[in-house]
């Protein structure tokens, strides 16, 4: 009985000792039937960094990425397309090390709505991601009466890793945004950098008579390049199933239709034997056949490309065409339909800063190119605990092309009307000229956001001038005809003078909301932008100089949400109405102030 009960015994502590040596799984596994469109996986922005993983019935992977997954509702909704599997019990995975308590995900069939506007640290005139992560660009344009902006982004994490999902913006004007809600768009099939063009009298024929719409130039998981096409900006249609219309690897596409030539016209951006990244450009006539005709820009580096046509100020009736990468640099040239001829001596800078992608808008009103850029914000700027976005886009930036005093063909970048129009009253916010030597000081009456500042400096015996704003500091050395840029103490980079020049004076302006500042030099020399948080109604305004320097003038403009002209007009309506009341009012006041004459009238 002893021996029983000793074996007994062991057999217990057997066991036990390998249940304790049991590792202990490093993921928790829900299980989810799928009875909807989209899985919801809660996110938070104080979340860390944790792997999930998807799998449907098949064991097929559906997602295994990182996401700032949160325990219970988290602070916003991921969705994530699980059409494909209704009816399906899909198993979600996620590493449980240091995880209290447990996420809550759902299923649903629509988005949330949701107020952006109201986001802590949303800024007021500038396109940002509804959460999460904006990436690029996938078509600008104007179509229908309103601007659209197609961008990626990922809401799943602060990270330029992972899938990124199509998101629409609209604005009526360029400066009020409003997001376009639509689970038509999160199951496009454009997940890369595309780009748009409005197909305004149909001669791709995709549409019905007397119908338009918008032709897009898509990249799929193997760089291959295909077309897709909407009459409805949220509903986009792969043209022939997707099915490549160039192969071979290419990145960024960038569509245009030709008027010269007649002719369908892809750009984009593909890699050489040695690494180096090179334009290459293709023409159709009709989708079906692709023939490439010539290859440039061969300094592009690994970036997209844009092409356009300008007029050329000052110079009667002559045109060129500019090449434009989205890390700012373009050359200038002549352009036959199928060959790009380089006729600047080099390539030179328009942006710069912590920008990429930059884009240009297509079929804008009287013809105007406009650029827009991603701004990024550095993952060191401070930010506000529960901020649910990064990165914005910049402002649509007019482009024009001058031709300066040495002959050369120059880019240059202003500030577009259409945000104009919505600029208030001027104010002096530096008094009288400022003269001062080799020092740094806030500007008294400087201070606020949502606004732009317009100034001059006067540097014939300067070396170096700076303004700072925010964490930004913007600035221009005379020894060797370069601008700069610093974030905090930090110098960020260095960009040579596009055409150098003795300069008397040099004005500046920077456009300044609640997240980024754009600056621009000496009427759109370059344009250097800092993404950036917090700026607020009371962030002041720093100049400095190395060297004896005067401000001739440094005045702020506020940017109001309402044209001014309307709100003039309103003011003026309301003053209107307010006089036809009043006026109204008289006869009976002078009736009432002497009756007995009204009486005997009656008598």
């Amino acid at each position: 009985m002893r021996v029983y009960l000793l074996l007994k015994l062991l057999l217990f502590f057997v066991l036990a000792v390998n249940c304790l040596a049991q590792p202990k799984s490093k993921y928790n596994v829900k299980e989810v039937e799928v009875d909807a469109d989209f899985l919801l996986i809660p996110i938070s922005a104080q979340s860390n960094y944790r792997e999930i993983k998807i799998t449907a019935e098949d064991e097929s992977v559906i997602m295994n990425e990182a996401v700032m997954l949160a325990t219970g509702k988290g602070q916003w909704y991921a969705p994530i397309d699980v059409s494909k599997y209704k009816g399906q019990k899909l198993k979600v995975a996620y590493r449980n090390d240091d995880f209290i308590g447990e996420p809550i995900i759902l299923l649903g069939d629509g988005l949330f709505q949701h107020d952006y506007s109201k986001d802590i640290g949303r800024p007021k005139f500038h396109i940002t991601a509804t959460n999460g992560i904006l990436g690029a660009s996938s078509g600008l344009c104007y179509f229908n009466g309103n601007y659209y902006a197609y961008i990626l982004q990922n809401p799943k994490l602060f990270s330029a890793n992972g899938t990124f999902n199509l998101c629409l913006w609209k604005s009526s004007d360029l400066v009020n945004w409003s997001v376009v809600q639509s689970a038509d768009l999160l199951k496009s099939v454009i997940k890369a950098p595309s780009s748009v063009y409005v197909d305004k009298s149909n001669k791709s024929k995709l549409f019905s008579i007397n119908e338009h719409g918008l032709i897009f130039a898509c990249t799929n998981e193997n760089n291959n390049t295909f077309i897709a096409f909407a009459s409805d900006p949220t509903k986009i249609k792969p043209y022939n199933n997707a099915s490549p219309v160039l192969e071979g690897e290419g990145k960024w596409p960038y569509i245009f239709y030709n008027e010269d030539a007649k002719l369908w016209t892809i750009l984009r951006t593909e890699t050489l034997a040695n690494g180096k990244g090179v334009v290459a450009i293709y023409v159709s006539e009709d989708f079906k056949k692709w023939e490439k005709t010539s290859t440039a820009f061969s300094d592009i580096g690994d970036s997209n490309v844009n092409l356009f046509k300008l007029d050329v100020i000052g110079k009667g009736n002559e045109q060129k065409w500019v090449m434009l990468s989205g890390e700012g640099k373009y050359i200038v040239g002549d352009f036959d339909g199928r060959t790009f001829k380089q006729t600047s001596p080099k390539a030179l800078r328009i942006f710069s800063g912590t920008v990429s992608f930059v884009q240009v808008w297509n079929n804008v009103v009287n013809n105007q190119i406009l650029a827009t850029a991603t701004i990024e914000q550095p993952i060191s700027v401070m930010r506000h605990i529960k901020q649910g976005f990064i990165n914005t886009l910049s402002i649509p930036w007019h482009l024009s092309l001058v031709r300066v005093s040495d002959g050369q063909i120059q880019l240059r970048a202003n500030i577009p009307e259409q945000i104009m129009e919505h600029t208030g009253i001027t104010t002096d916010v530096a008094g009288a000229e400022m003269t001062f030597y080799s020092n740094t000081f806030i500007v008294p009456n400087a201070y606020g956001n949502y606004c732009i500042y317009d100034g001059i400096f006067e540097v014939d015996k300067t070396l170096a001038v700076s303004v700072e704003v925010g964490v930004g500091a913007f600035g221009y050395s005379m020894q060797n005809s370069q601008y700069f840029m610093r974030r905090l103490t930090n110098e960020f980079g260095r960009w040579d003078m596009p055409v150098a020049r003795k300069l008397m004076f040099i004005p500046f302006k920077a456009v300044v909301d609640s997240y980024s500042v754009e600056f621009q030099w000496l009427a759109g020399d370059i344009i250097l932008m800092m993404g950036d948080s917090f700026i607020n109604e009371n962030q002041t305004v720093k100049v400095g100089a190395v060297g004896d320097t005067r401000i001739k003038e440094l005045k702020m403009l506020p940017i109001f949400k309402s044209k001014v002209k309307d709100l003039r007009n309103a003011i003026l309506e309301m003053y209107k109405q307010s006089s036809i009341e009043n006026n109204s009012q008289k006869p009976e006041a002078e009736n009432t102030a002497n009756p007995s004459s009204s009486t005997q009238q009656k008598q």
